[in-house]
């Protein structure tokens, strides 16, 4: 090949392989009419070298013009294609099918991919079967389009219902807008069933595009509805409660609802703001939402929505710090949950209601003084999640588990929770999880001794917390960061952390680590200043009242043993054991639990 030939293909192609290689091949295969014949070119001055991508790719198609039309069909297809569907679409006989599809595979268009079970063939490239794509008109692409998906419909129904999403694409090109909507819902909520939900947003999400072609009517708001609330479950997964996207999705469905009058889908919508404002740590906006939830579930008395109403109100008592109510609600959903029969609820509330009640009430009854009934609880409702087989609440269940681990002490067994939480969560790209797990994980790794790689994990945690918005029970989080700087000698950094939580305490974030933090800054004030003995008093008696207000009798005997050992250091032994022996007493089981073990220790201390 001449040179200038050569400087042109290098010129046009501006460095795109493909380019040069089609331009290339372009010059190497182009036929020259010579004397009635084709020969192939021997004067490249009269070749024309051809000016975009799309002209080369097309000259390729033009060398093989008997296959054009087959081409053109298997391109609206896709990328690849079956032999039986290509057949079918083009209702060309067997013998000029396979002629011209080897006339294609000879033009190096096409290549087959499989033999087996089915003949199938791809494009050589992406590009190639773009180019022969647009090369239709448009009017023409649809009505191929049309013919496809009523092939597919008529002649596969396995593939038409296994794969949903293969017949909207083509009924969507079609404009056949209605079909392709049912057909993108179908895909996403198929998506959504094996908790593939990345795909189930995307799939969601298309359904939303087409349906922004259709007319606003009574049915057309409706059906957006539906796909909202579709798409808020794998979005909740995905990007977690706290997201703006998740917001939006469920604050959409809500004005729509809110047009259509009082329509049962307001429930799920419901359900979905709740839980943005509850993860996002707003309490306030959650206690009032779940107040109308529950109130409403009670005025229509209807069991199913009772079972989501008393664990949204459970879950919001929890985090505001009144646990004995918090604990009422969630056995009221456990209670209704026993009957037989009843219909799964997880694909429209996230989590079952009777795993989600299992797993919070584990958390109420330590703070109860029950770390026994805790442990319990939360196995069973891990077990419940594995029987369910549903992956985002087996990450919950294991986190849930990991935390009960921590409070009761128990380090090994909290790592071993939270790293399956963290890899699962992962794997599955359950960003609430990731986060939440990383924390518990980085605080079981301080409690087994590693306290520089535990202050990074918890820390690099609570970071990605706040950019995602998450509030849940931050106070908690933060304070064990603080307890790893504490115990690396680092208290300025510790004090500092827990004063800032301290501060932020209140009805909106909610009370229920608040004892904890008030028992800590006491602590670390007197490792800081050993003078500081009476300030350090004053915040034990804080946190022991705020304890006994919140019937929280795990954190009145961790503030009771911290001020029964500063009692003792001051030669106030008799105090120390009026304020420790009844709290002692009262508990009947966990005995085998940190906290029960350092209060004996303190209380063999005394004698």
């Amino acid at each position: 090949m001449p040179q200038s030939l050569l400087d042109q293909i290098i010129e046009k192609a501006d460095g795109v392989p493909l380019f040069i290689e089609e331009l290339t091949n372009s010059m190497l295969s182009a036929p020259l009419r010579t004397r009635g014949t084709f020969e192939r070119a021997a004067q490249p001055a009269l070749l024309r070298v051809p000016d975009t991508l799309s002209d080369a790719l097309m000259e390729r198609l033009d060398r093989v013009a008997p296959s054009r039309r087959l081409a053109q069909i298997a391109a609206v297809i896709g990328r690849e294609f079956s032999y039986d569907l290509l057949s079918a679409a083009s209702q060309i006989d067997e013998h000029d099918m396979l002629s011209a599809l080897s006339l294609l595979e000879q033009a190096d268009i096409i290549y087959r991919v499989g033999i087996s079970p089915f003949l199938r063939f791809a494009f050589k490239h992406a590009l190639l079967r773009d180019a022969i794509y647009d090369s239709l008109l448009r009017s023409k692409r649809q009505q191929i389009h049309a013919d496809i998906a009523a092939v597919l419909e008529h002649d596969f129904p396995e593939l038409a219902e296994n794969q949903p999403e293969v017949l909207a694409y083509h009924y969507q090109e079609a404009g056949n807008h209605q079909l392709a909507i049912r057909c993108w819902f179908k895909s996403g909520q198929g998506a959504l069933a094996h908790s593939a939900n990345v795909e189930a947003i995307a799939n969601f999400r298309k359904a939303l595009q087409v349906l922004d072609a259709l007319p606003e009517t009574p049915e057309r708001t409706k059906q957006e509805i539906d796909i909202q609330l579709a798409l808020g479950i794998p979005l909740i997964a995905v990007q977690g409660y706290a997201s703006a996207e998740t917001r939006e999705a469920f604050s959409r469905a809500r004005t729509l609802c809110l047009q259509l009058g009082d329509i049962p889908e307001y429930f799920q919508v419901l359900f979905g703001l709740w839980g943005h404002s509850w993860m996002c740590g707003k309490n306030d906006d959650a206690l009032r939402m779940a107040d109308e939830f529950l109130s409403r579930s009670r005025a229509l008395s209807d069991p199913e929505r009772l079972r989501v109403a008393h664990r949204v109100m459970g879950s919001t008592l929890l985090t505001i710090g009144d646990f004995q109510s918090s604990a009422n609600h969630f056995e009221e959903t456990i209670k209704l949950s026993i009957s037989k029969g009843k219909q799964p609820l997880y694909n429209l509330y996230m989590v079952e209601p009777q795993a989600a009640s299992l797993l919070l009430l584990s958390w109420d009854l330590w703070f109860l003084g029950y770390p026994d009934q805790s442990l319990s609880r939360v196995s069973e409702a891990l077990a419940l999640a594995q029987d369910l087989g549903h992956p985002y609440t087996v990450a919950f269940a294991h986190y849930m588990t990991s935390v009960v681990h921590l409070l009761r002490g128990d380090a090994a067994r909290a790592f071993e929770s939270a790293e399956k939480s963290f890899e699962m969560s992962q794997e599955q790209r359950f960003s609430l999880y990731v986060i939440l797990s990383r924390i518990s994980r980085g605080r079981a790794i301080g409690d087994l001794g590693r306290l520089g790689e535990a202050r990074a994990e918890i820390a690099l945690g609570i970071d990605e917390a706040r950019r995602n918005g998450v509030g849940f029970m931050l106070p908690m989080m933060e304070s064990w960061l603080a307890d790893m700087h504490a115990r690396g000698g680092e208290n300025e950094c510790a004090l500092s952390i827990v004063e800032g939580a301290l501060a932020n305490i209140g009805d909106v974030t909610g009370r229920s680590w608040e004892s904890e933090l008030h028992r800590q800054r006491a602590q670390i004030l007197v490792a800081l200043n050993p003078s500081k003995l009476r300030e350090a008093e004053s915040h034990l008696m804080k946190s022991i009242e705020v304890a006994r207000g919140q019937s929280a009798k795990s954190l009145e005997l961790r503030a009771a043993t911290s001020l029964a050992e500063l009692w003792r250091t001051q030669g106030r032994a008799n105090e120390a054991r009026a304020l420790l022996e009844p709290i002692c007493r009262w508990f009947d089981e966990g005995v085998e639990t940190a906290d029960l073990r350092r209060a004996h220790d303190a209380q063999s201390a005394l004698h």
